[in-house]
């Protein structure tokens, strides 16, 4: 990735940044509120706003959907992997049908074996990352492959009960670091 790739991303104004900070604060701050979900109305800065404010508030914080459906969901306890949604025909871009088609078949397999899934383009990596954060999965590049070389093989992995207290970012994706949050 480079600089260009984040030249039309979404910013946050000065006032919506203070006001979703605040509803964190907030949120964290009320003992009578366990979860709140954000409706699909936030862009990509506003719901990275939320995950940072979410850790620094000590919050746990999970993107779900793709596209205009995705939505973020933040609790003051752990979202457990069982809590992740079934995969719906609303969920997935219907342009990227030789992505959709073997995941869908692996989600609802239960296989534990890794997905590959080849000749994944640059721009379908971030697709990869929002499917992978609604589904619980992990999709790390095949090694010694390169992402700004051209398509890449991602390998997918589910997500297992140890894992439910880490997250990576869209930067470490696929590389094989994910961060404990406890």
């Amino acid at each position: 990735l480079d600089q260009n790739d984040f030249a039309d991303r979404p910013q946050v104004s000065s006032q919506g940044k203070r006001s979703l900070e605040d509803f964190v604060e907030n949120f964290a701050k009320n003992p009578d509120t366990t979860t709140h979900t954000f409706d699909s109305s936030l862009n990509s800065a506003e719901r990275k706003l939320i995950h940072q404010s979410c850790l620094k508030w000590k919050l746990f914080s999970k993107s779900r959907g793709t596209g205009d459906t995705r939505t973020i969901m933040i609790s003051k306890t752990e979202i457990p992997l069982e809590d992740q949604q079934a995969p719906t025909s609303d969920m997935f871009d219907a342009s990227k049908d030789h992505i959709n088609a073997p995941l869908k078949a692996w989600l609802d397999g239960g296989a534990a074996a890794p997905l590959e899934l080849a000749n994944i383009t640059k721009e379908e990596l971030r697709y990869m990352y929002q499917l992978s954060t609604t589904f619980g999965f992990h999709p790390t590049k095949k090694d010694g492959e390169d992402e700004t070389a051209g398509p890449v093989t991602v390998v997918c992995t589910k997500m297992s009960d140890e894992d439910a207290g880490k997250q990576f970012s869209y930067k470490t994706l696929f590389s094989k670091e994910m961060v404990d949050v406890k």
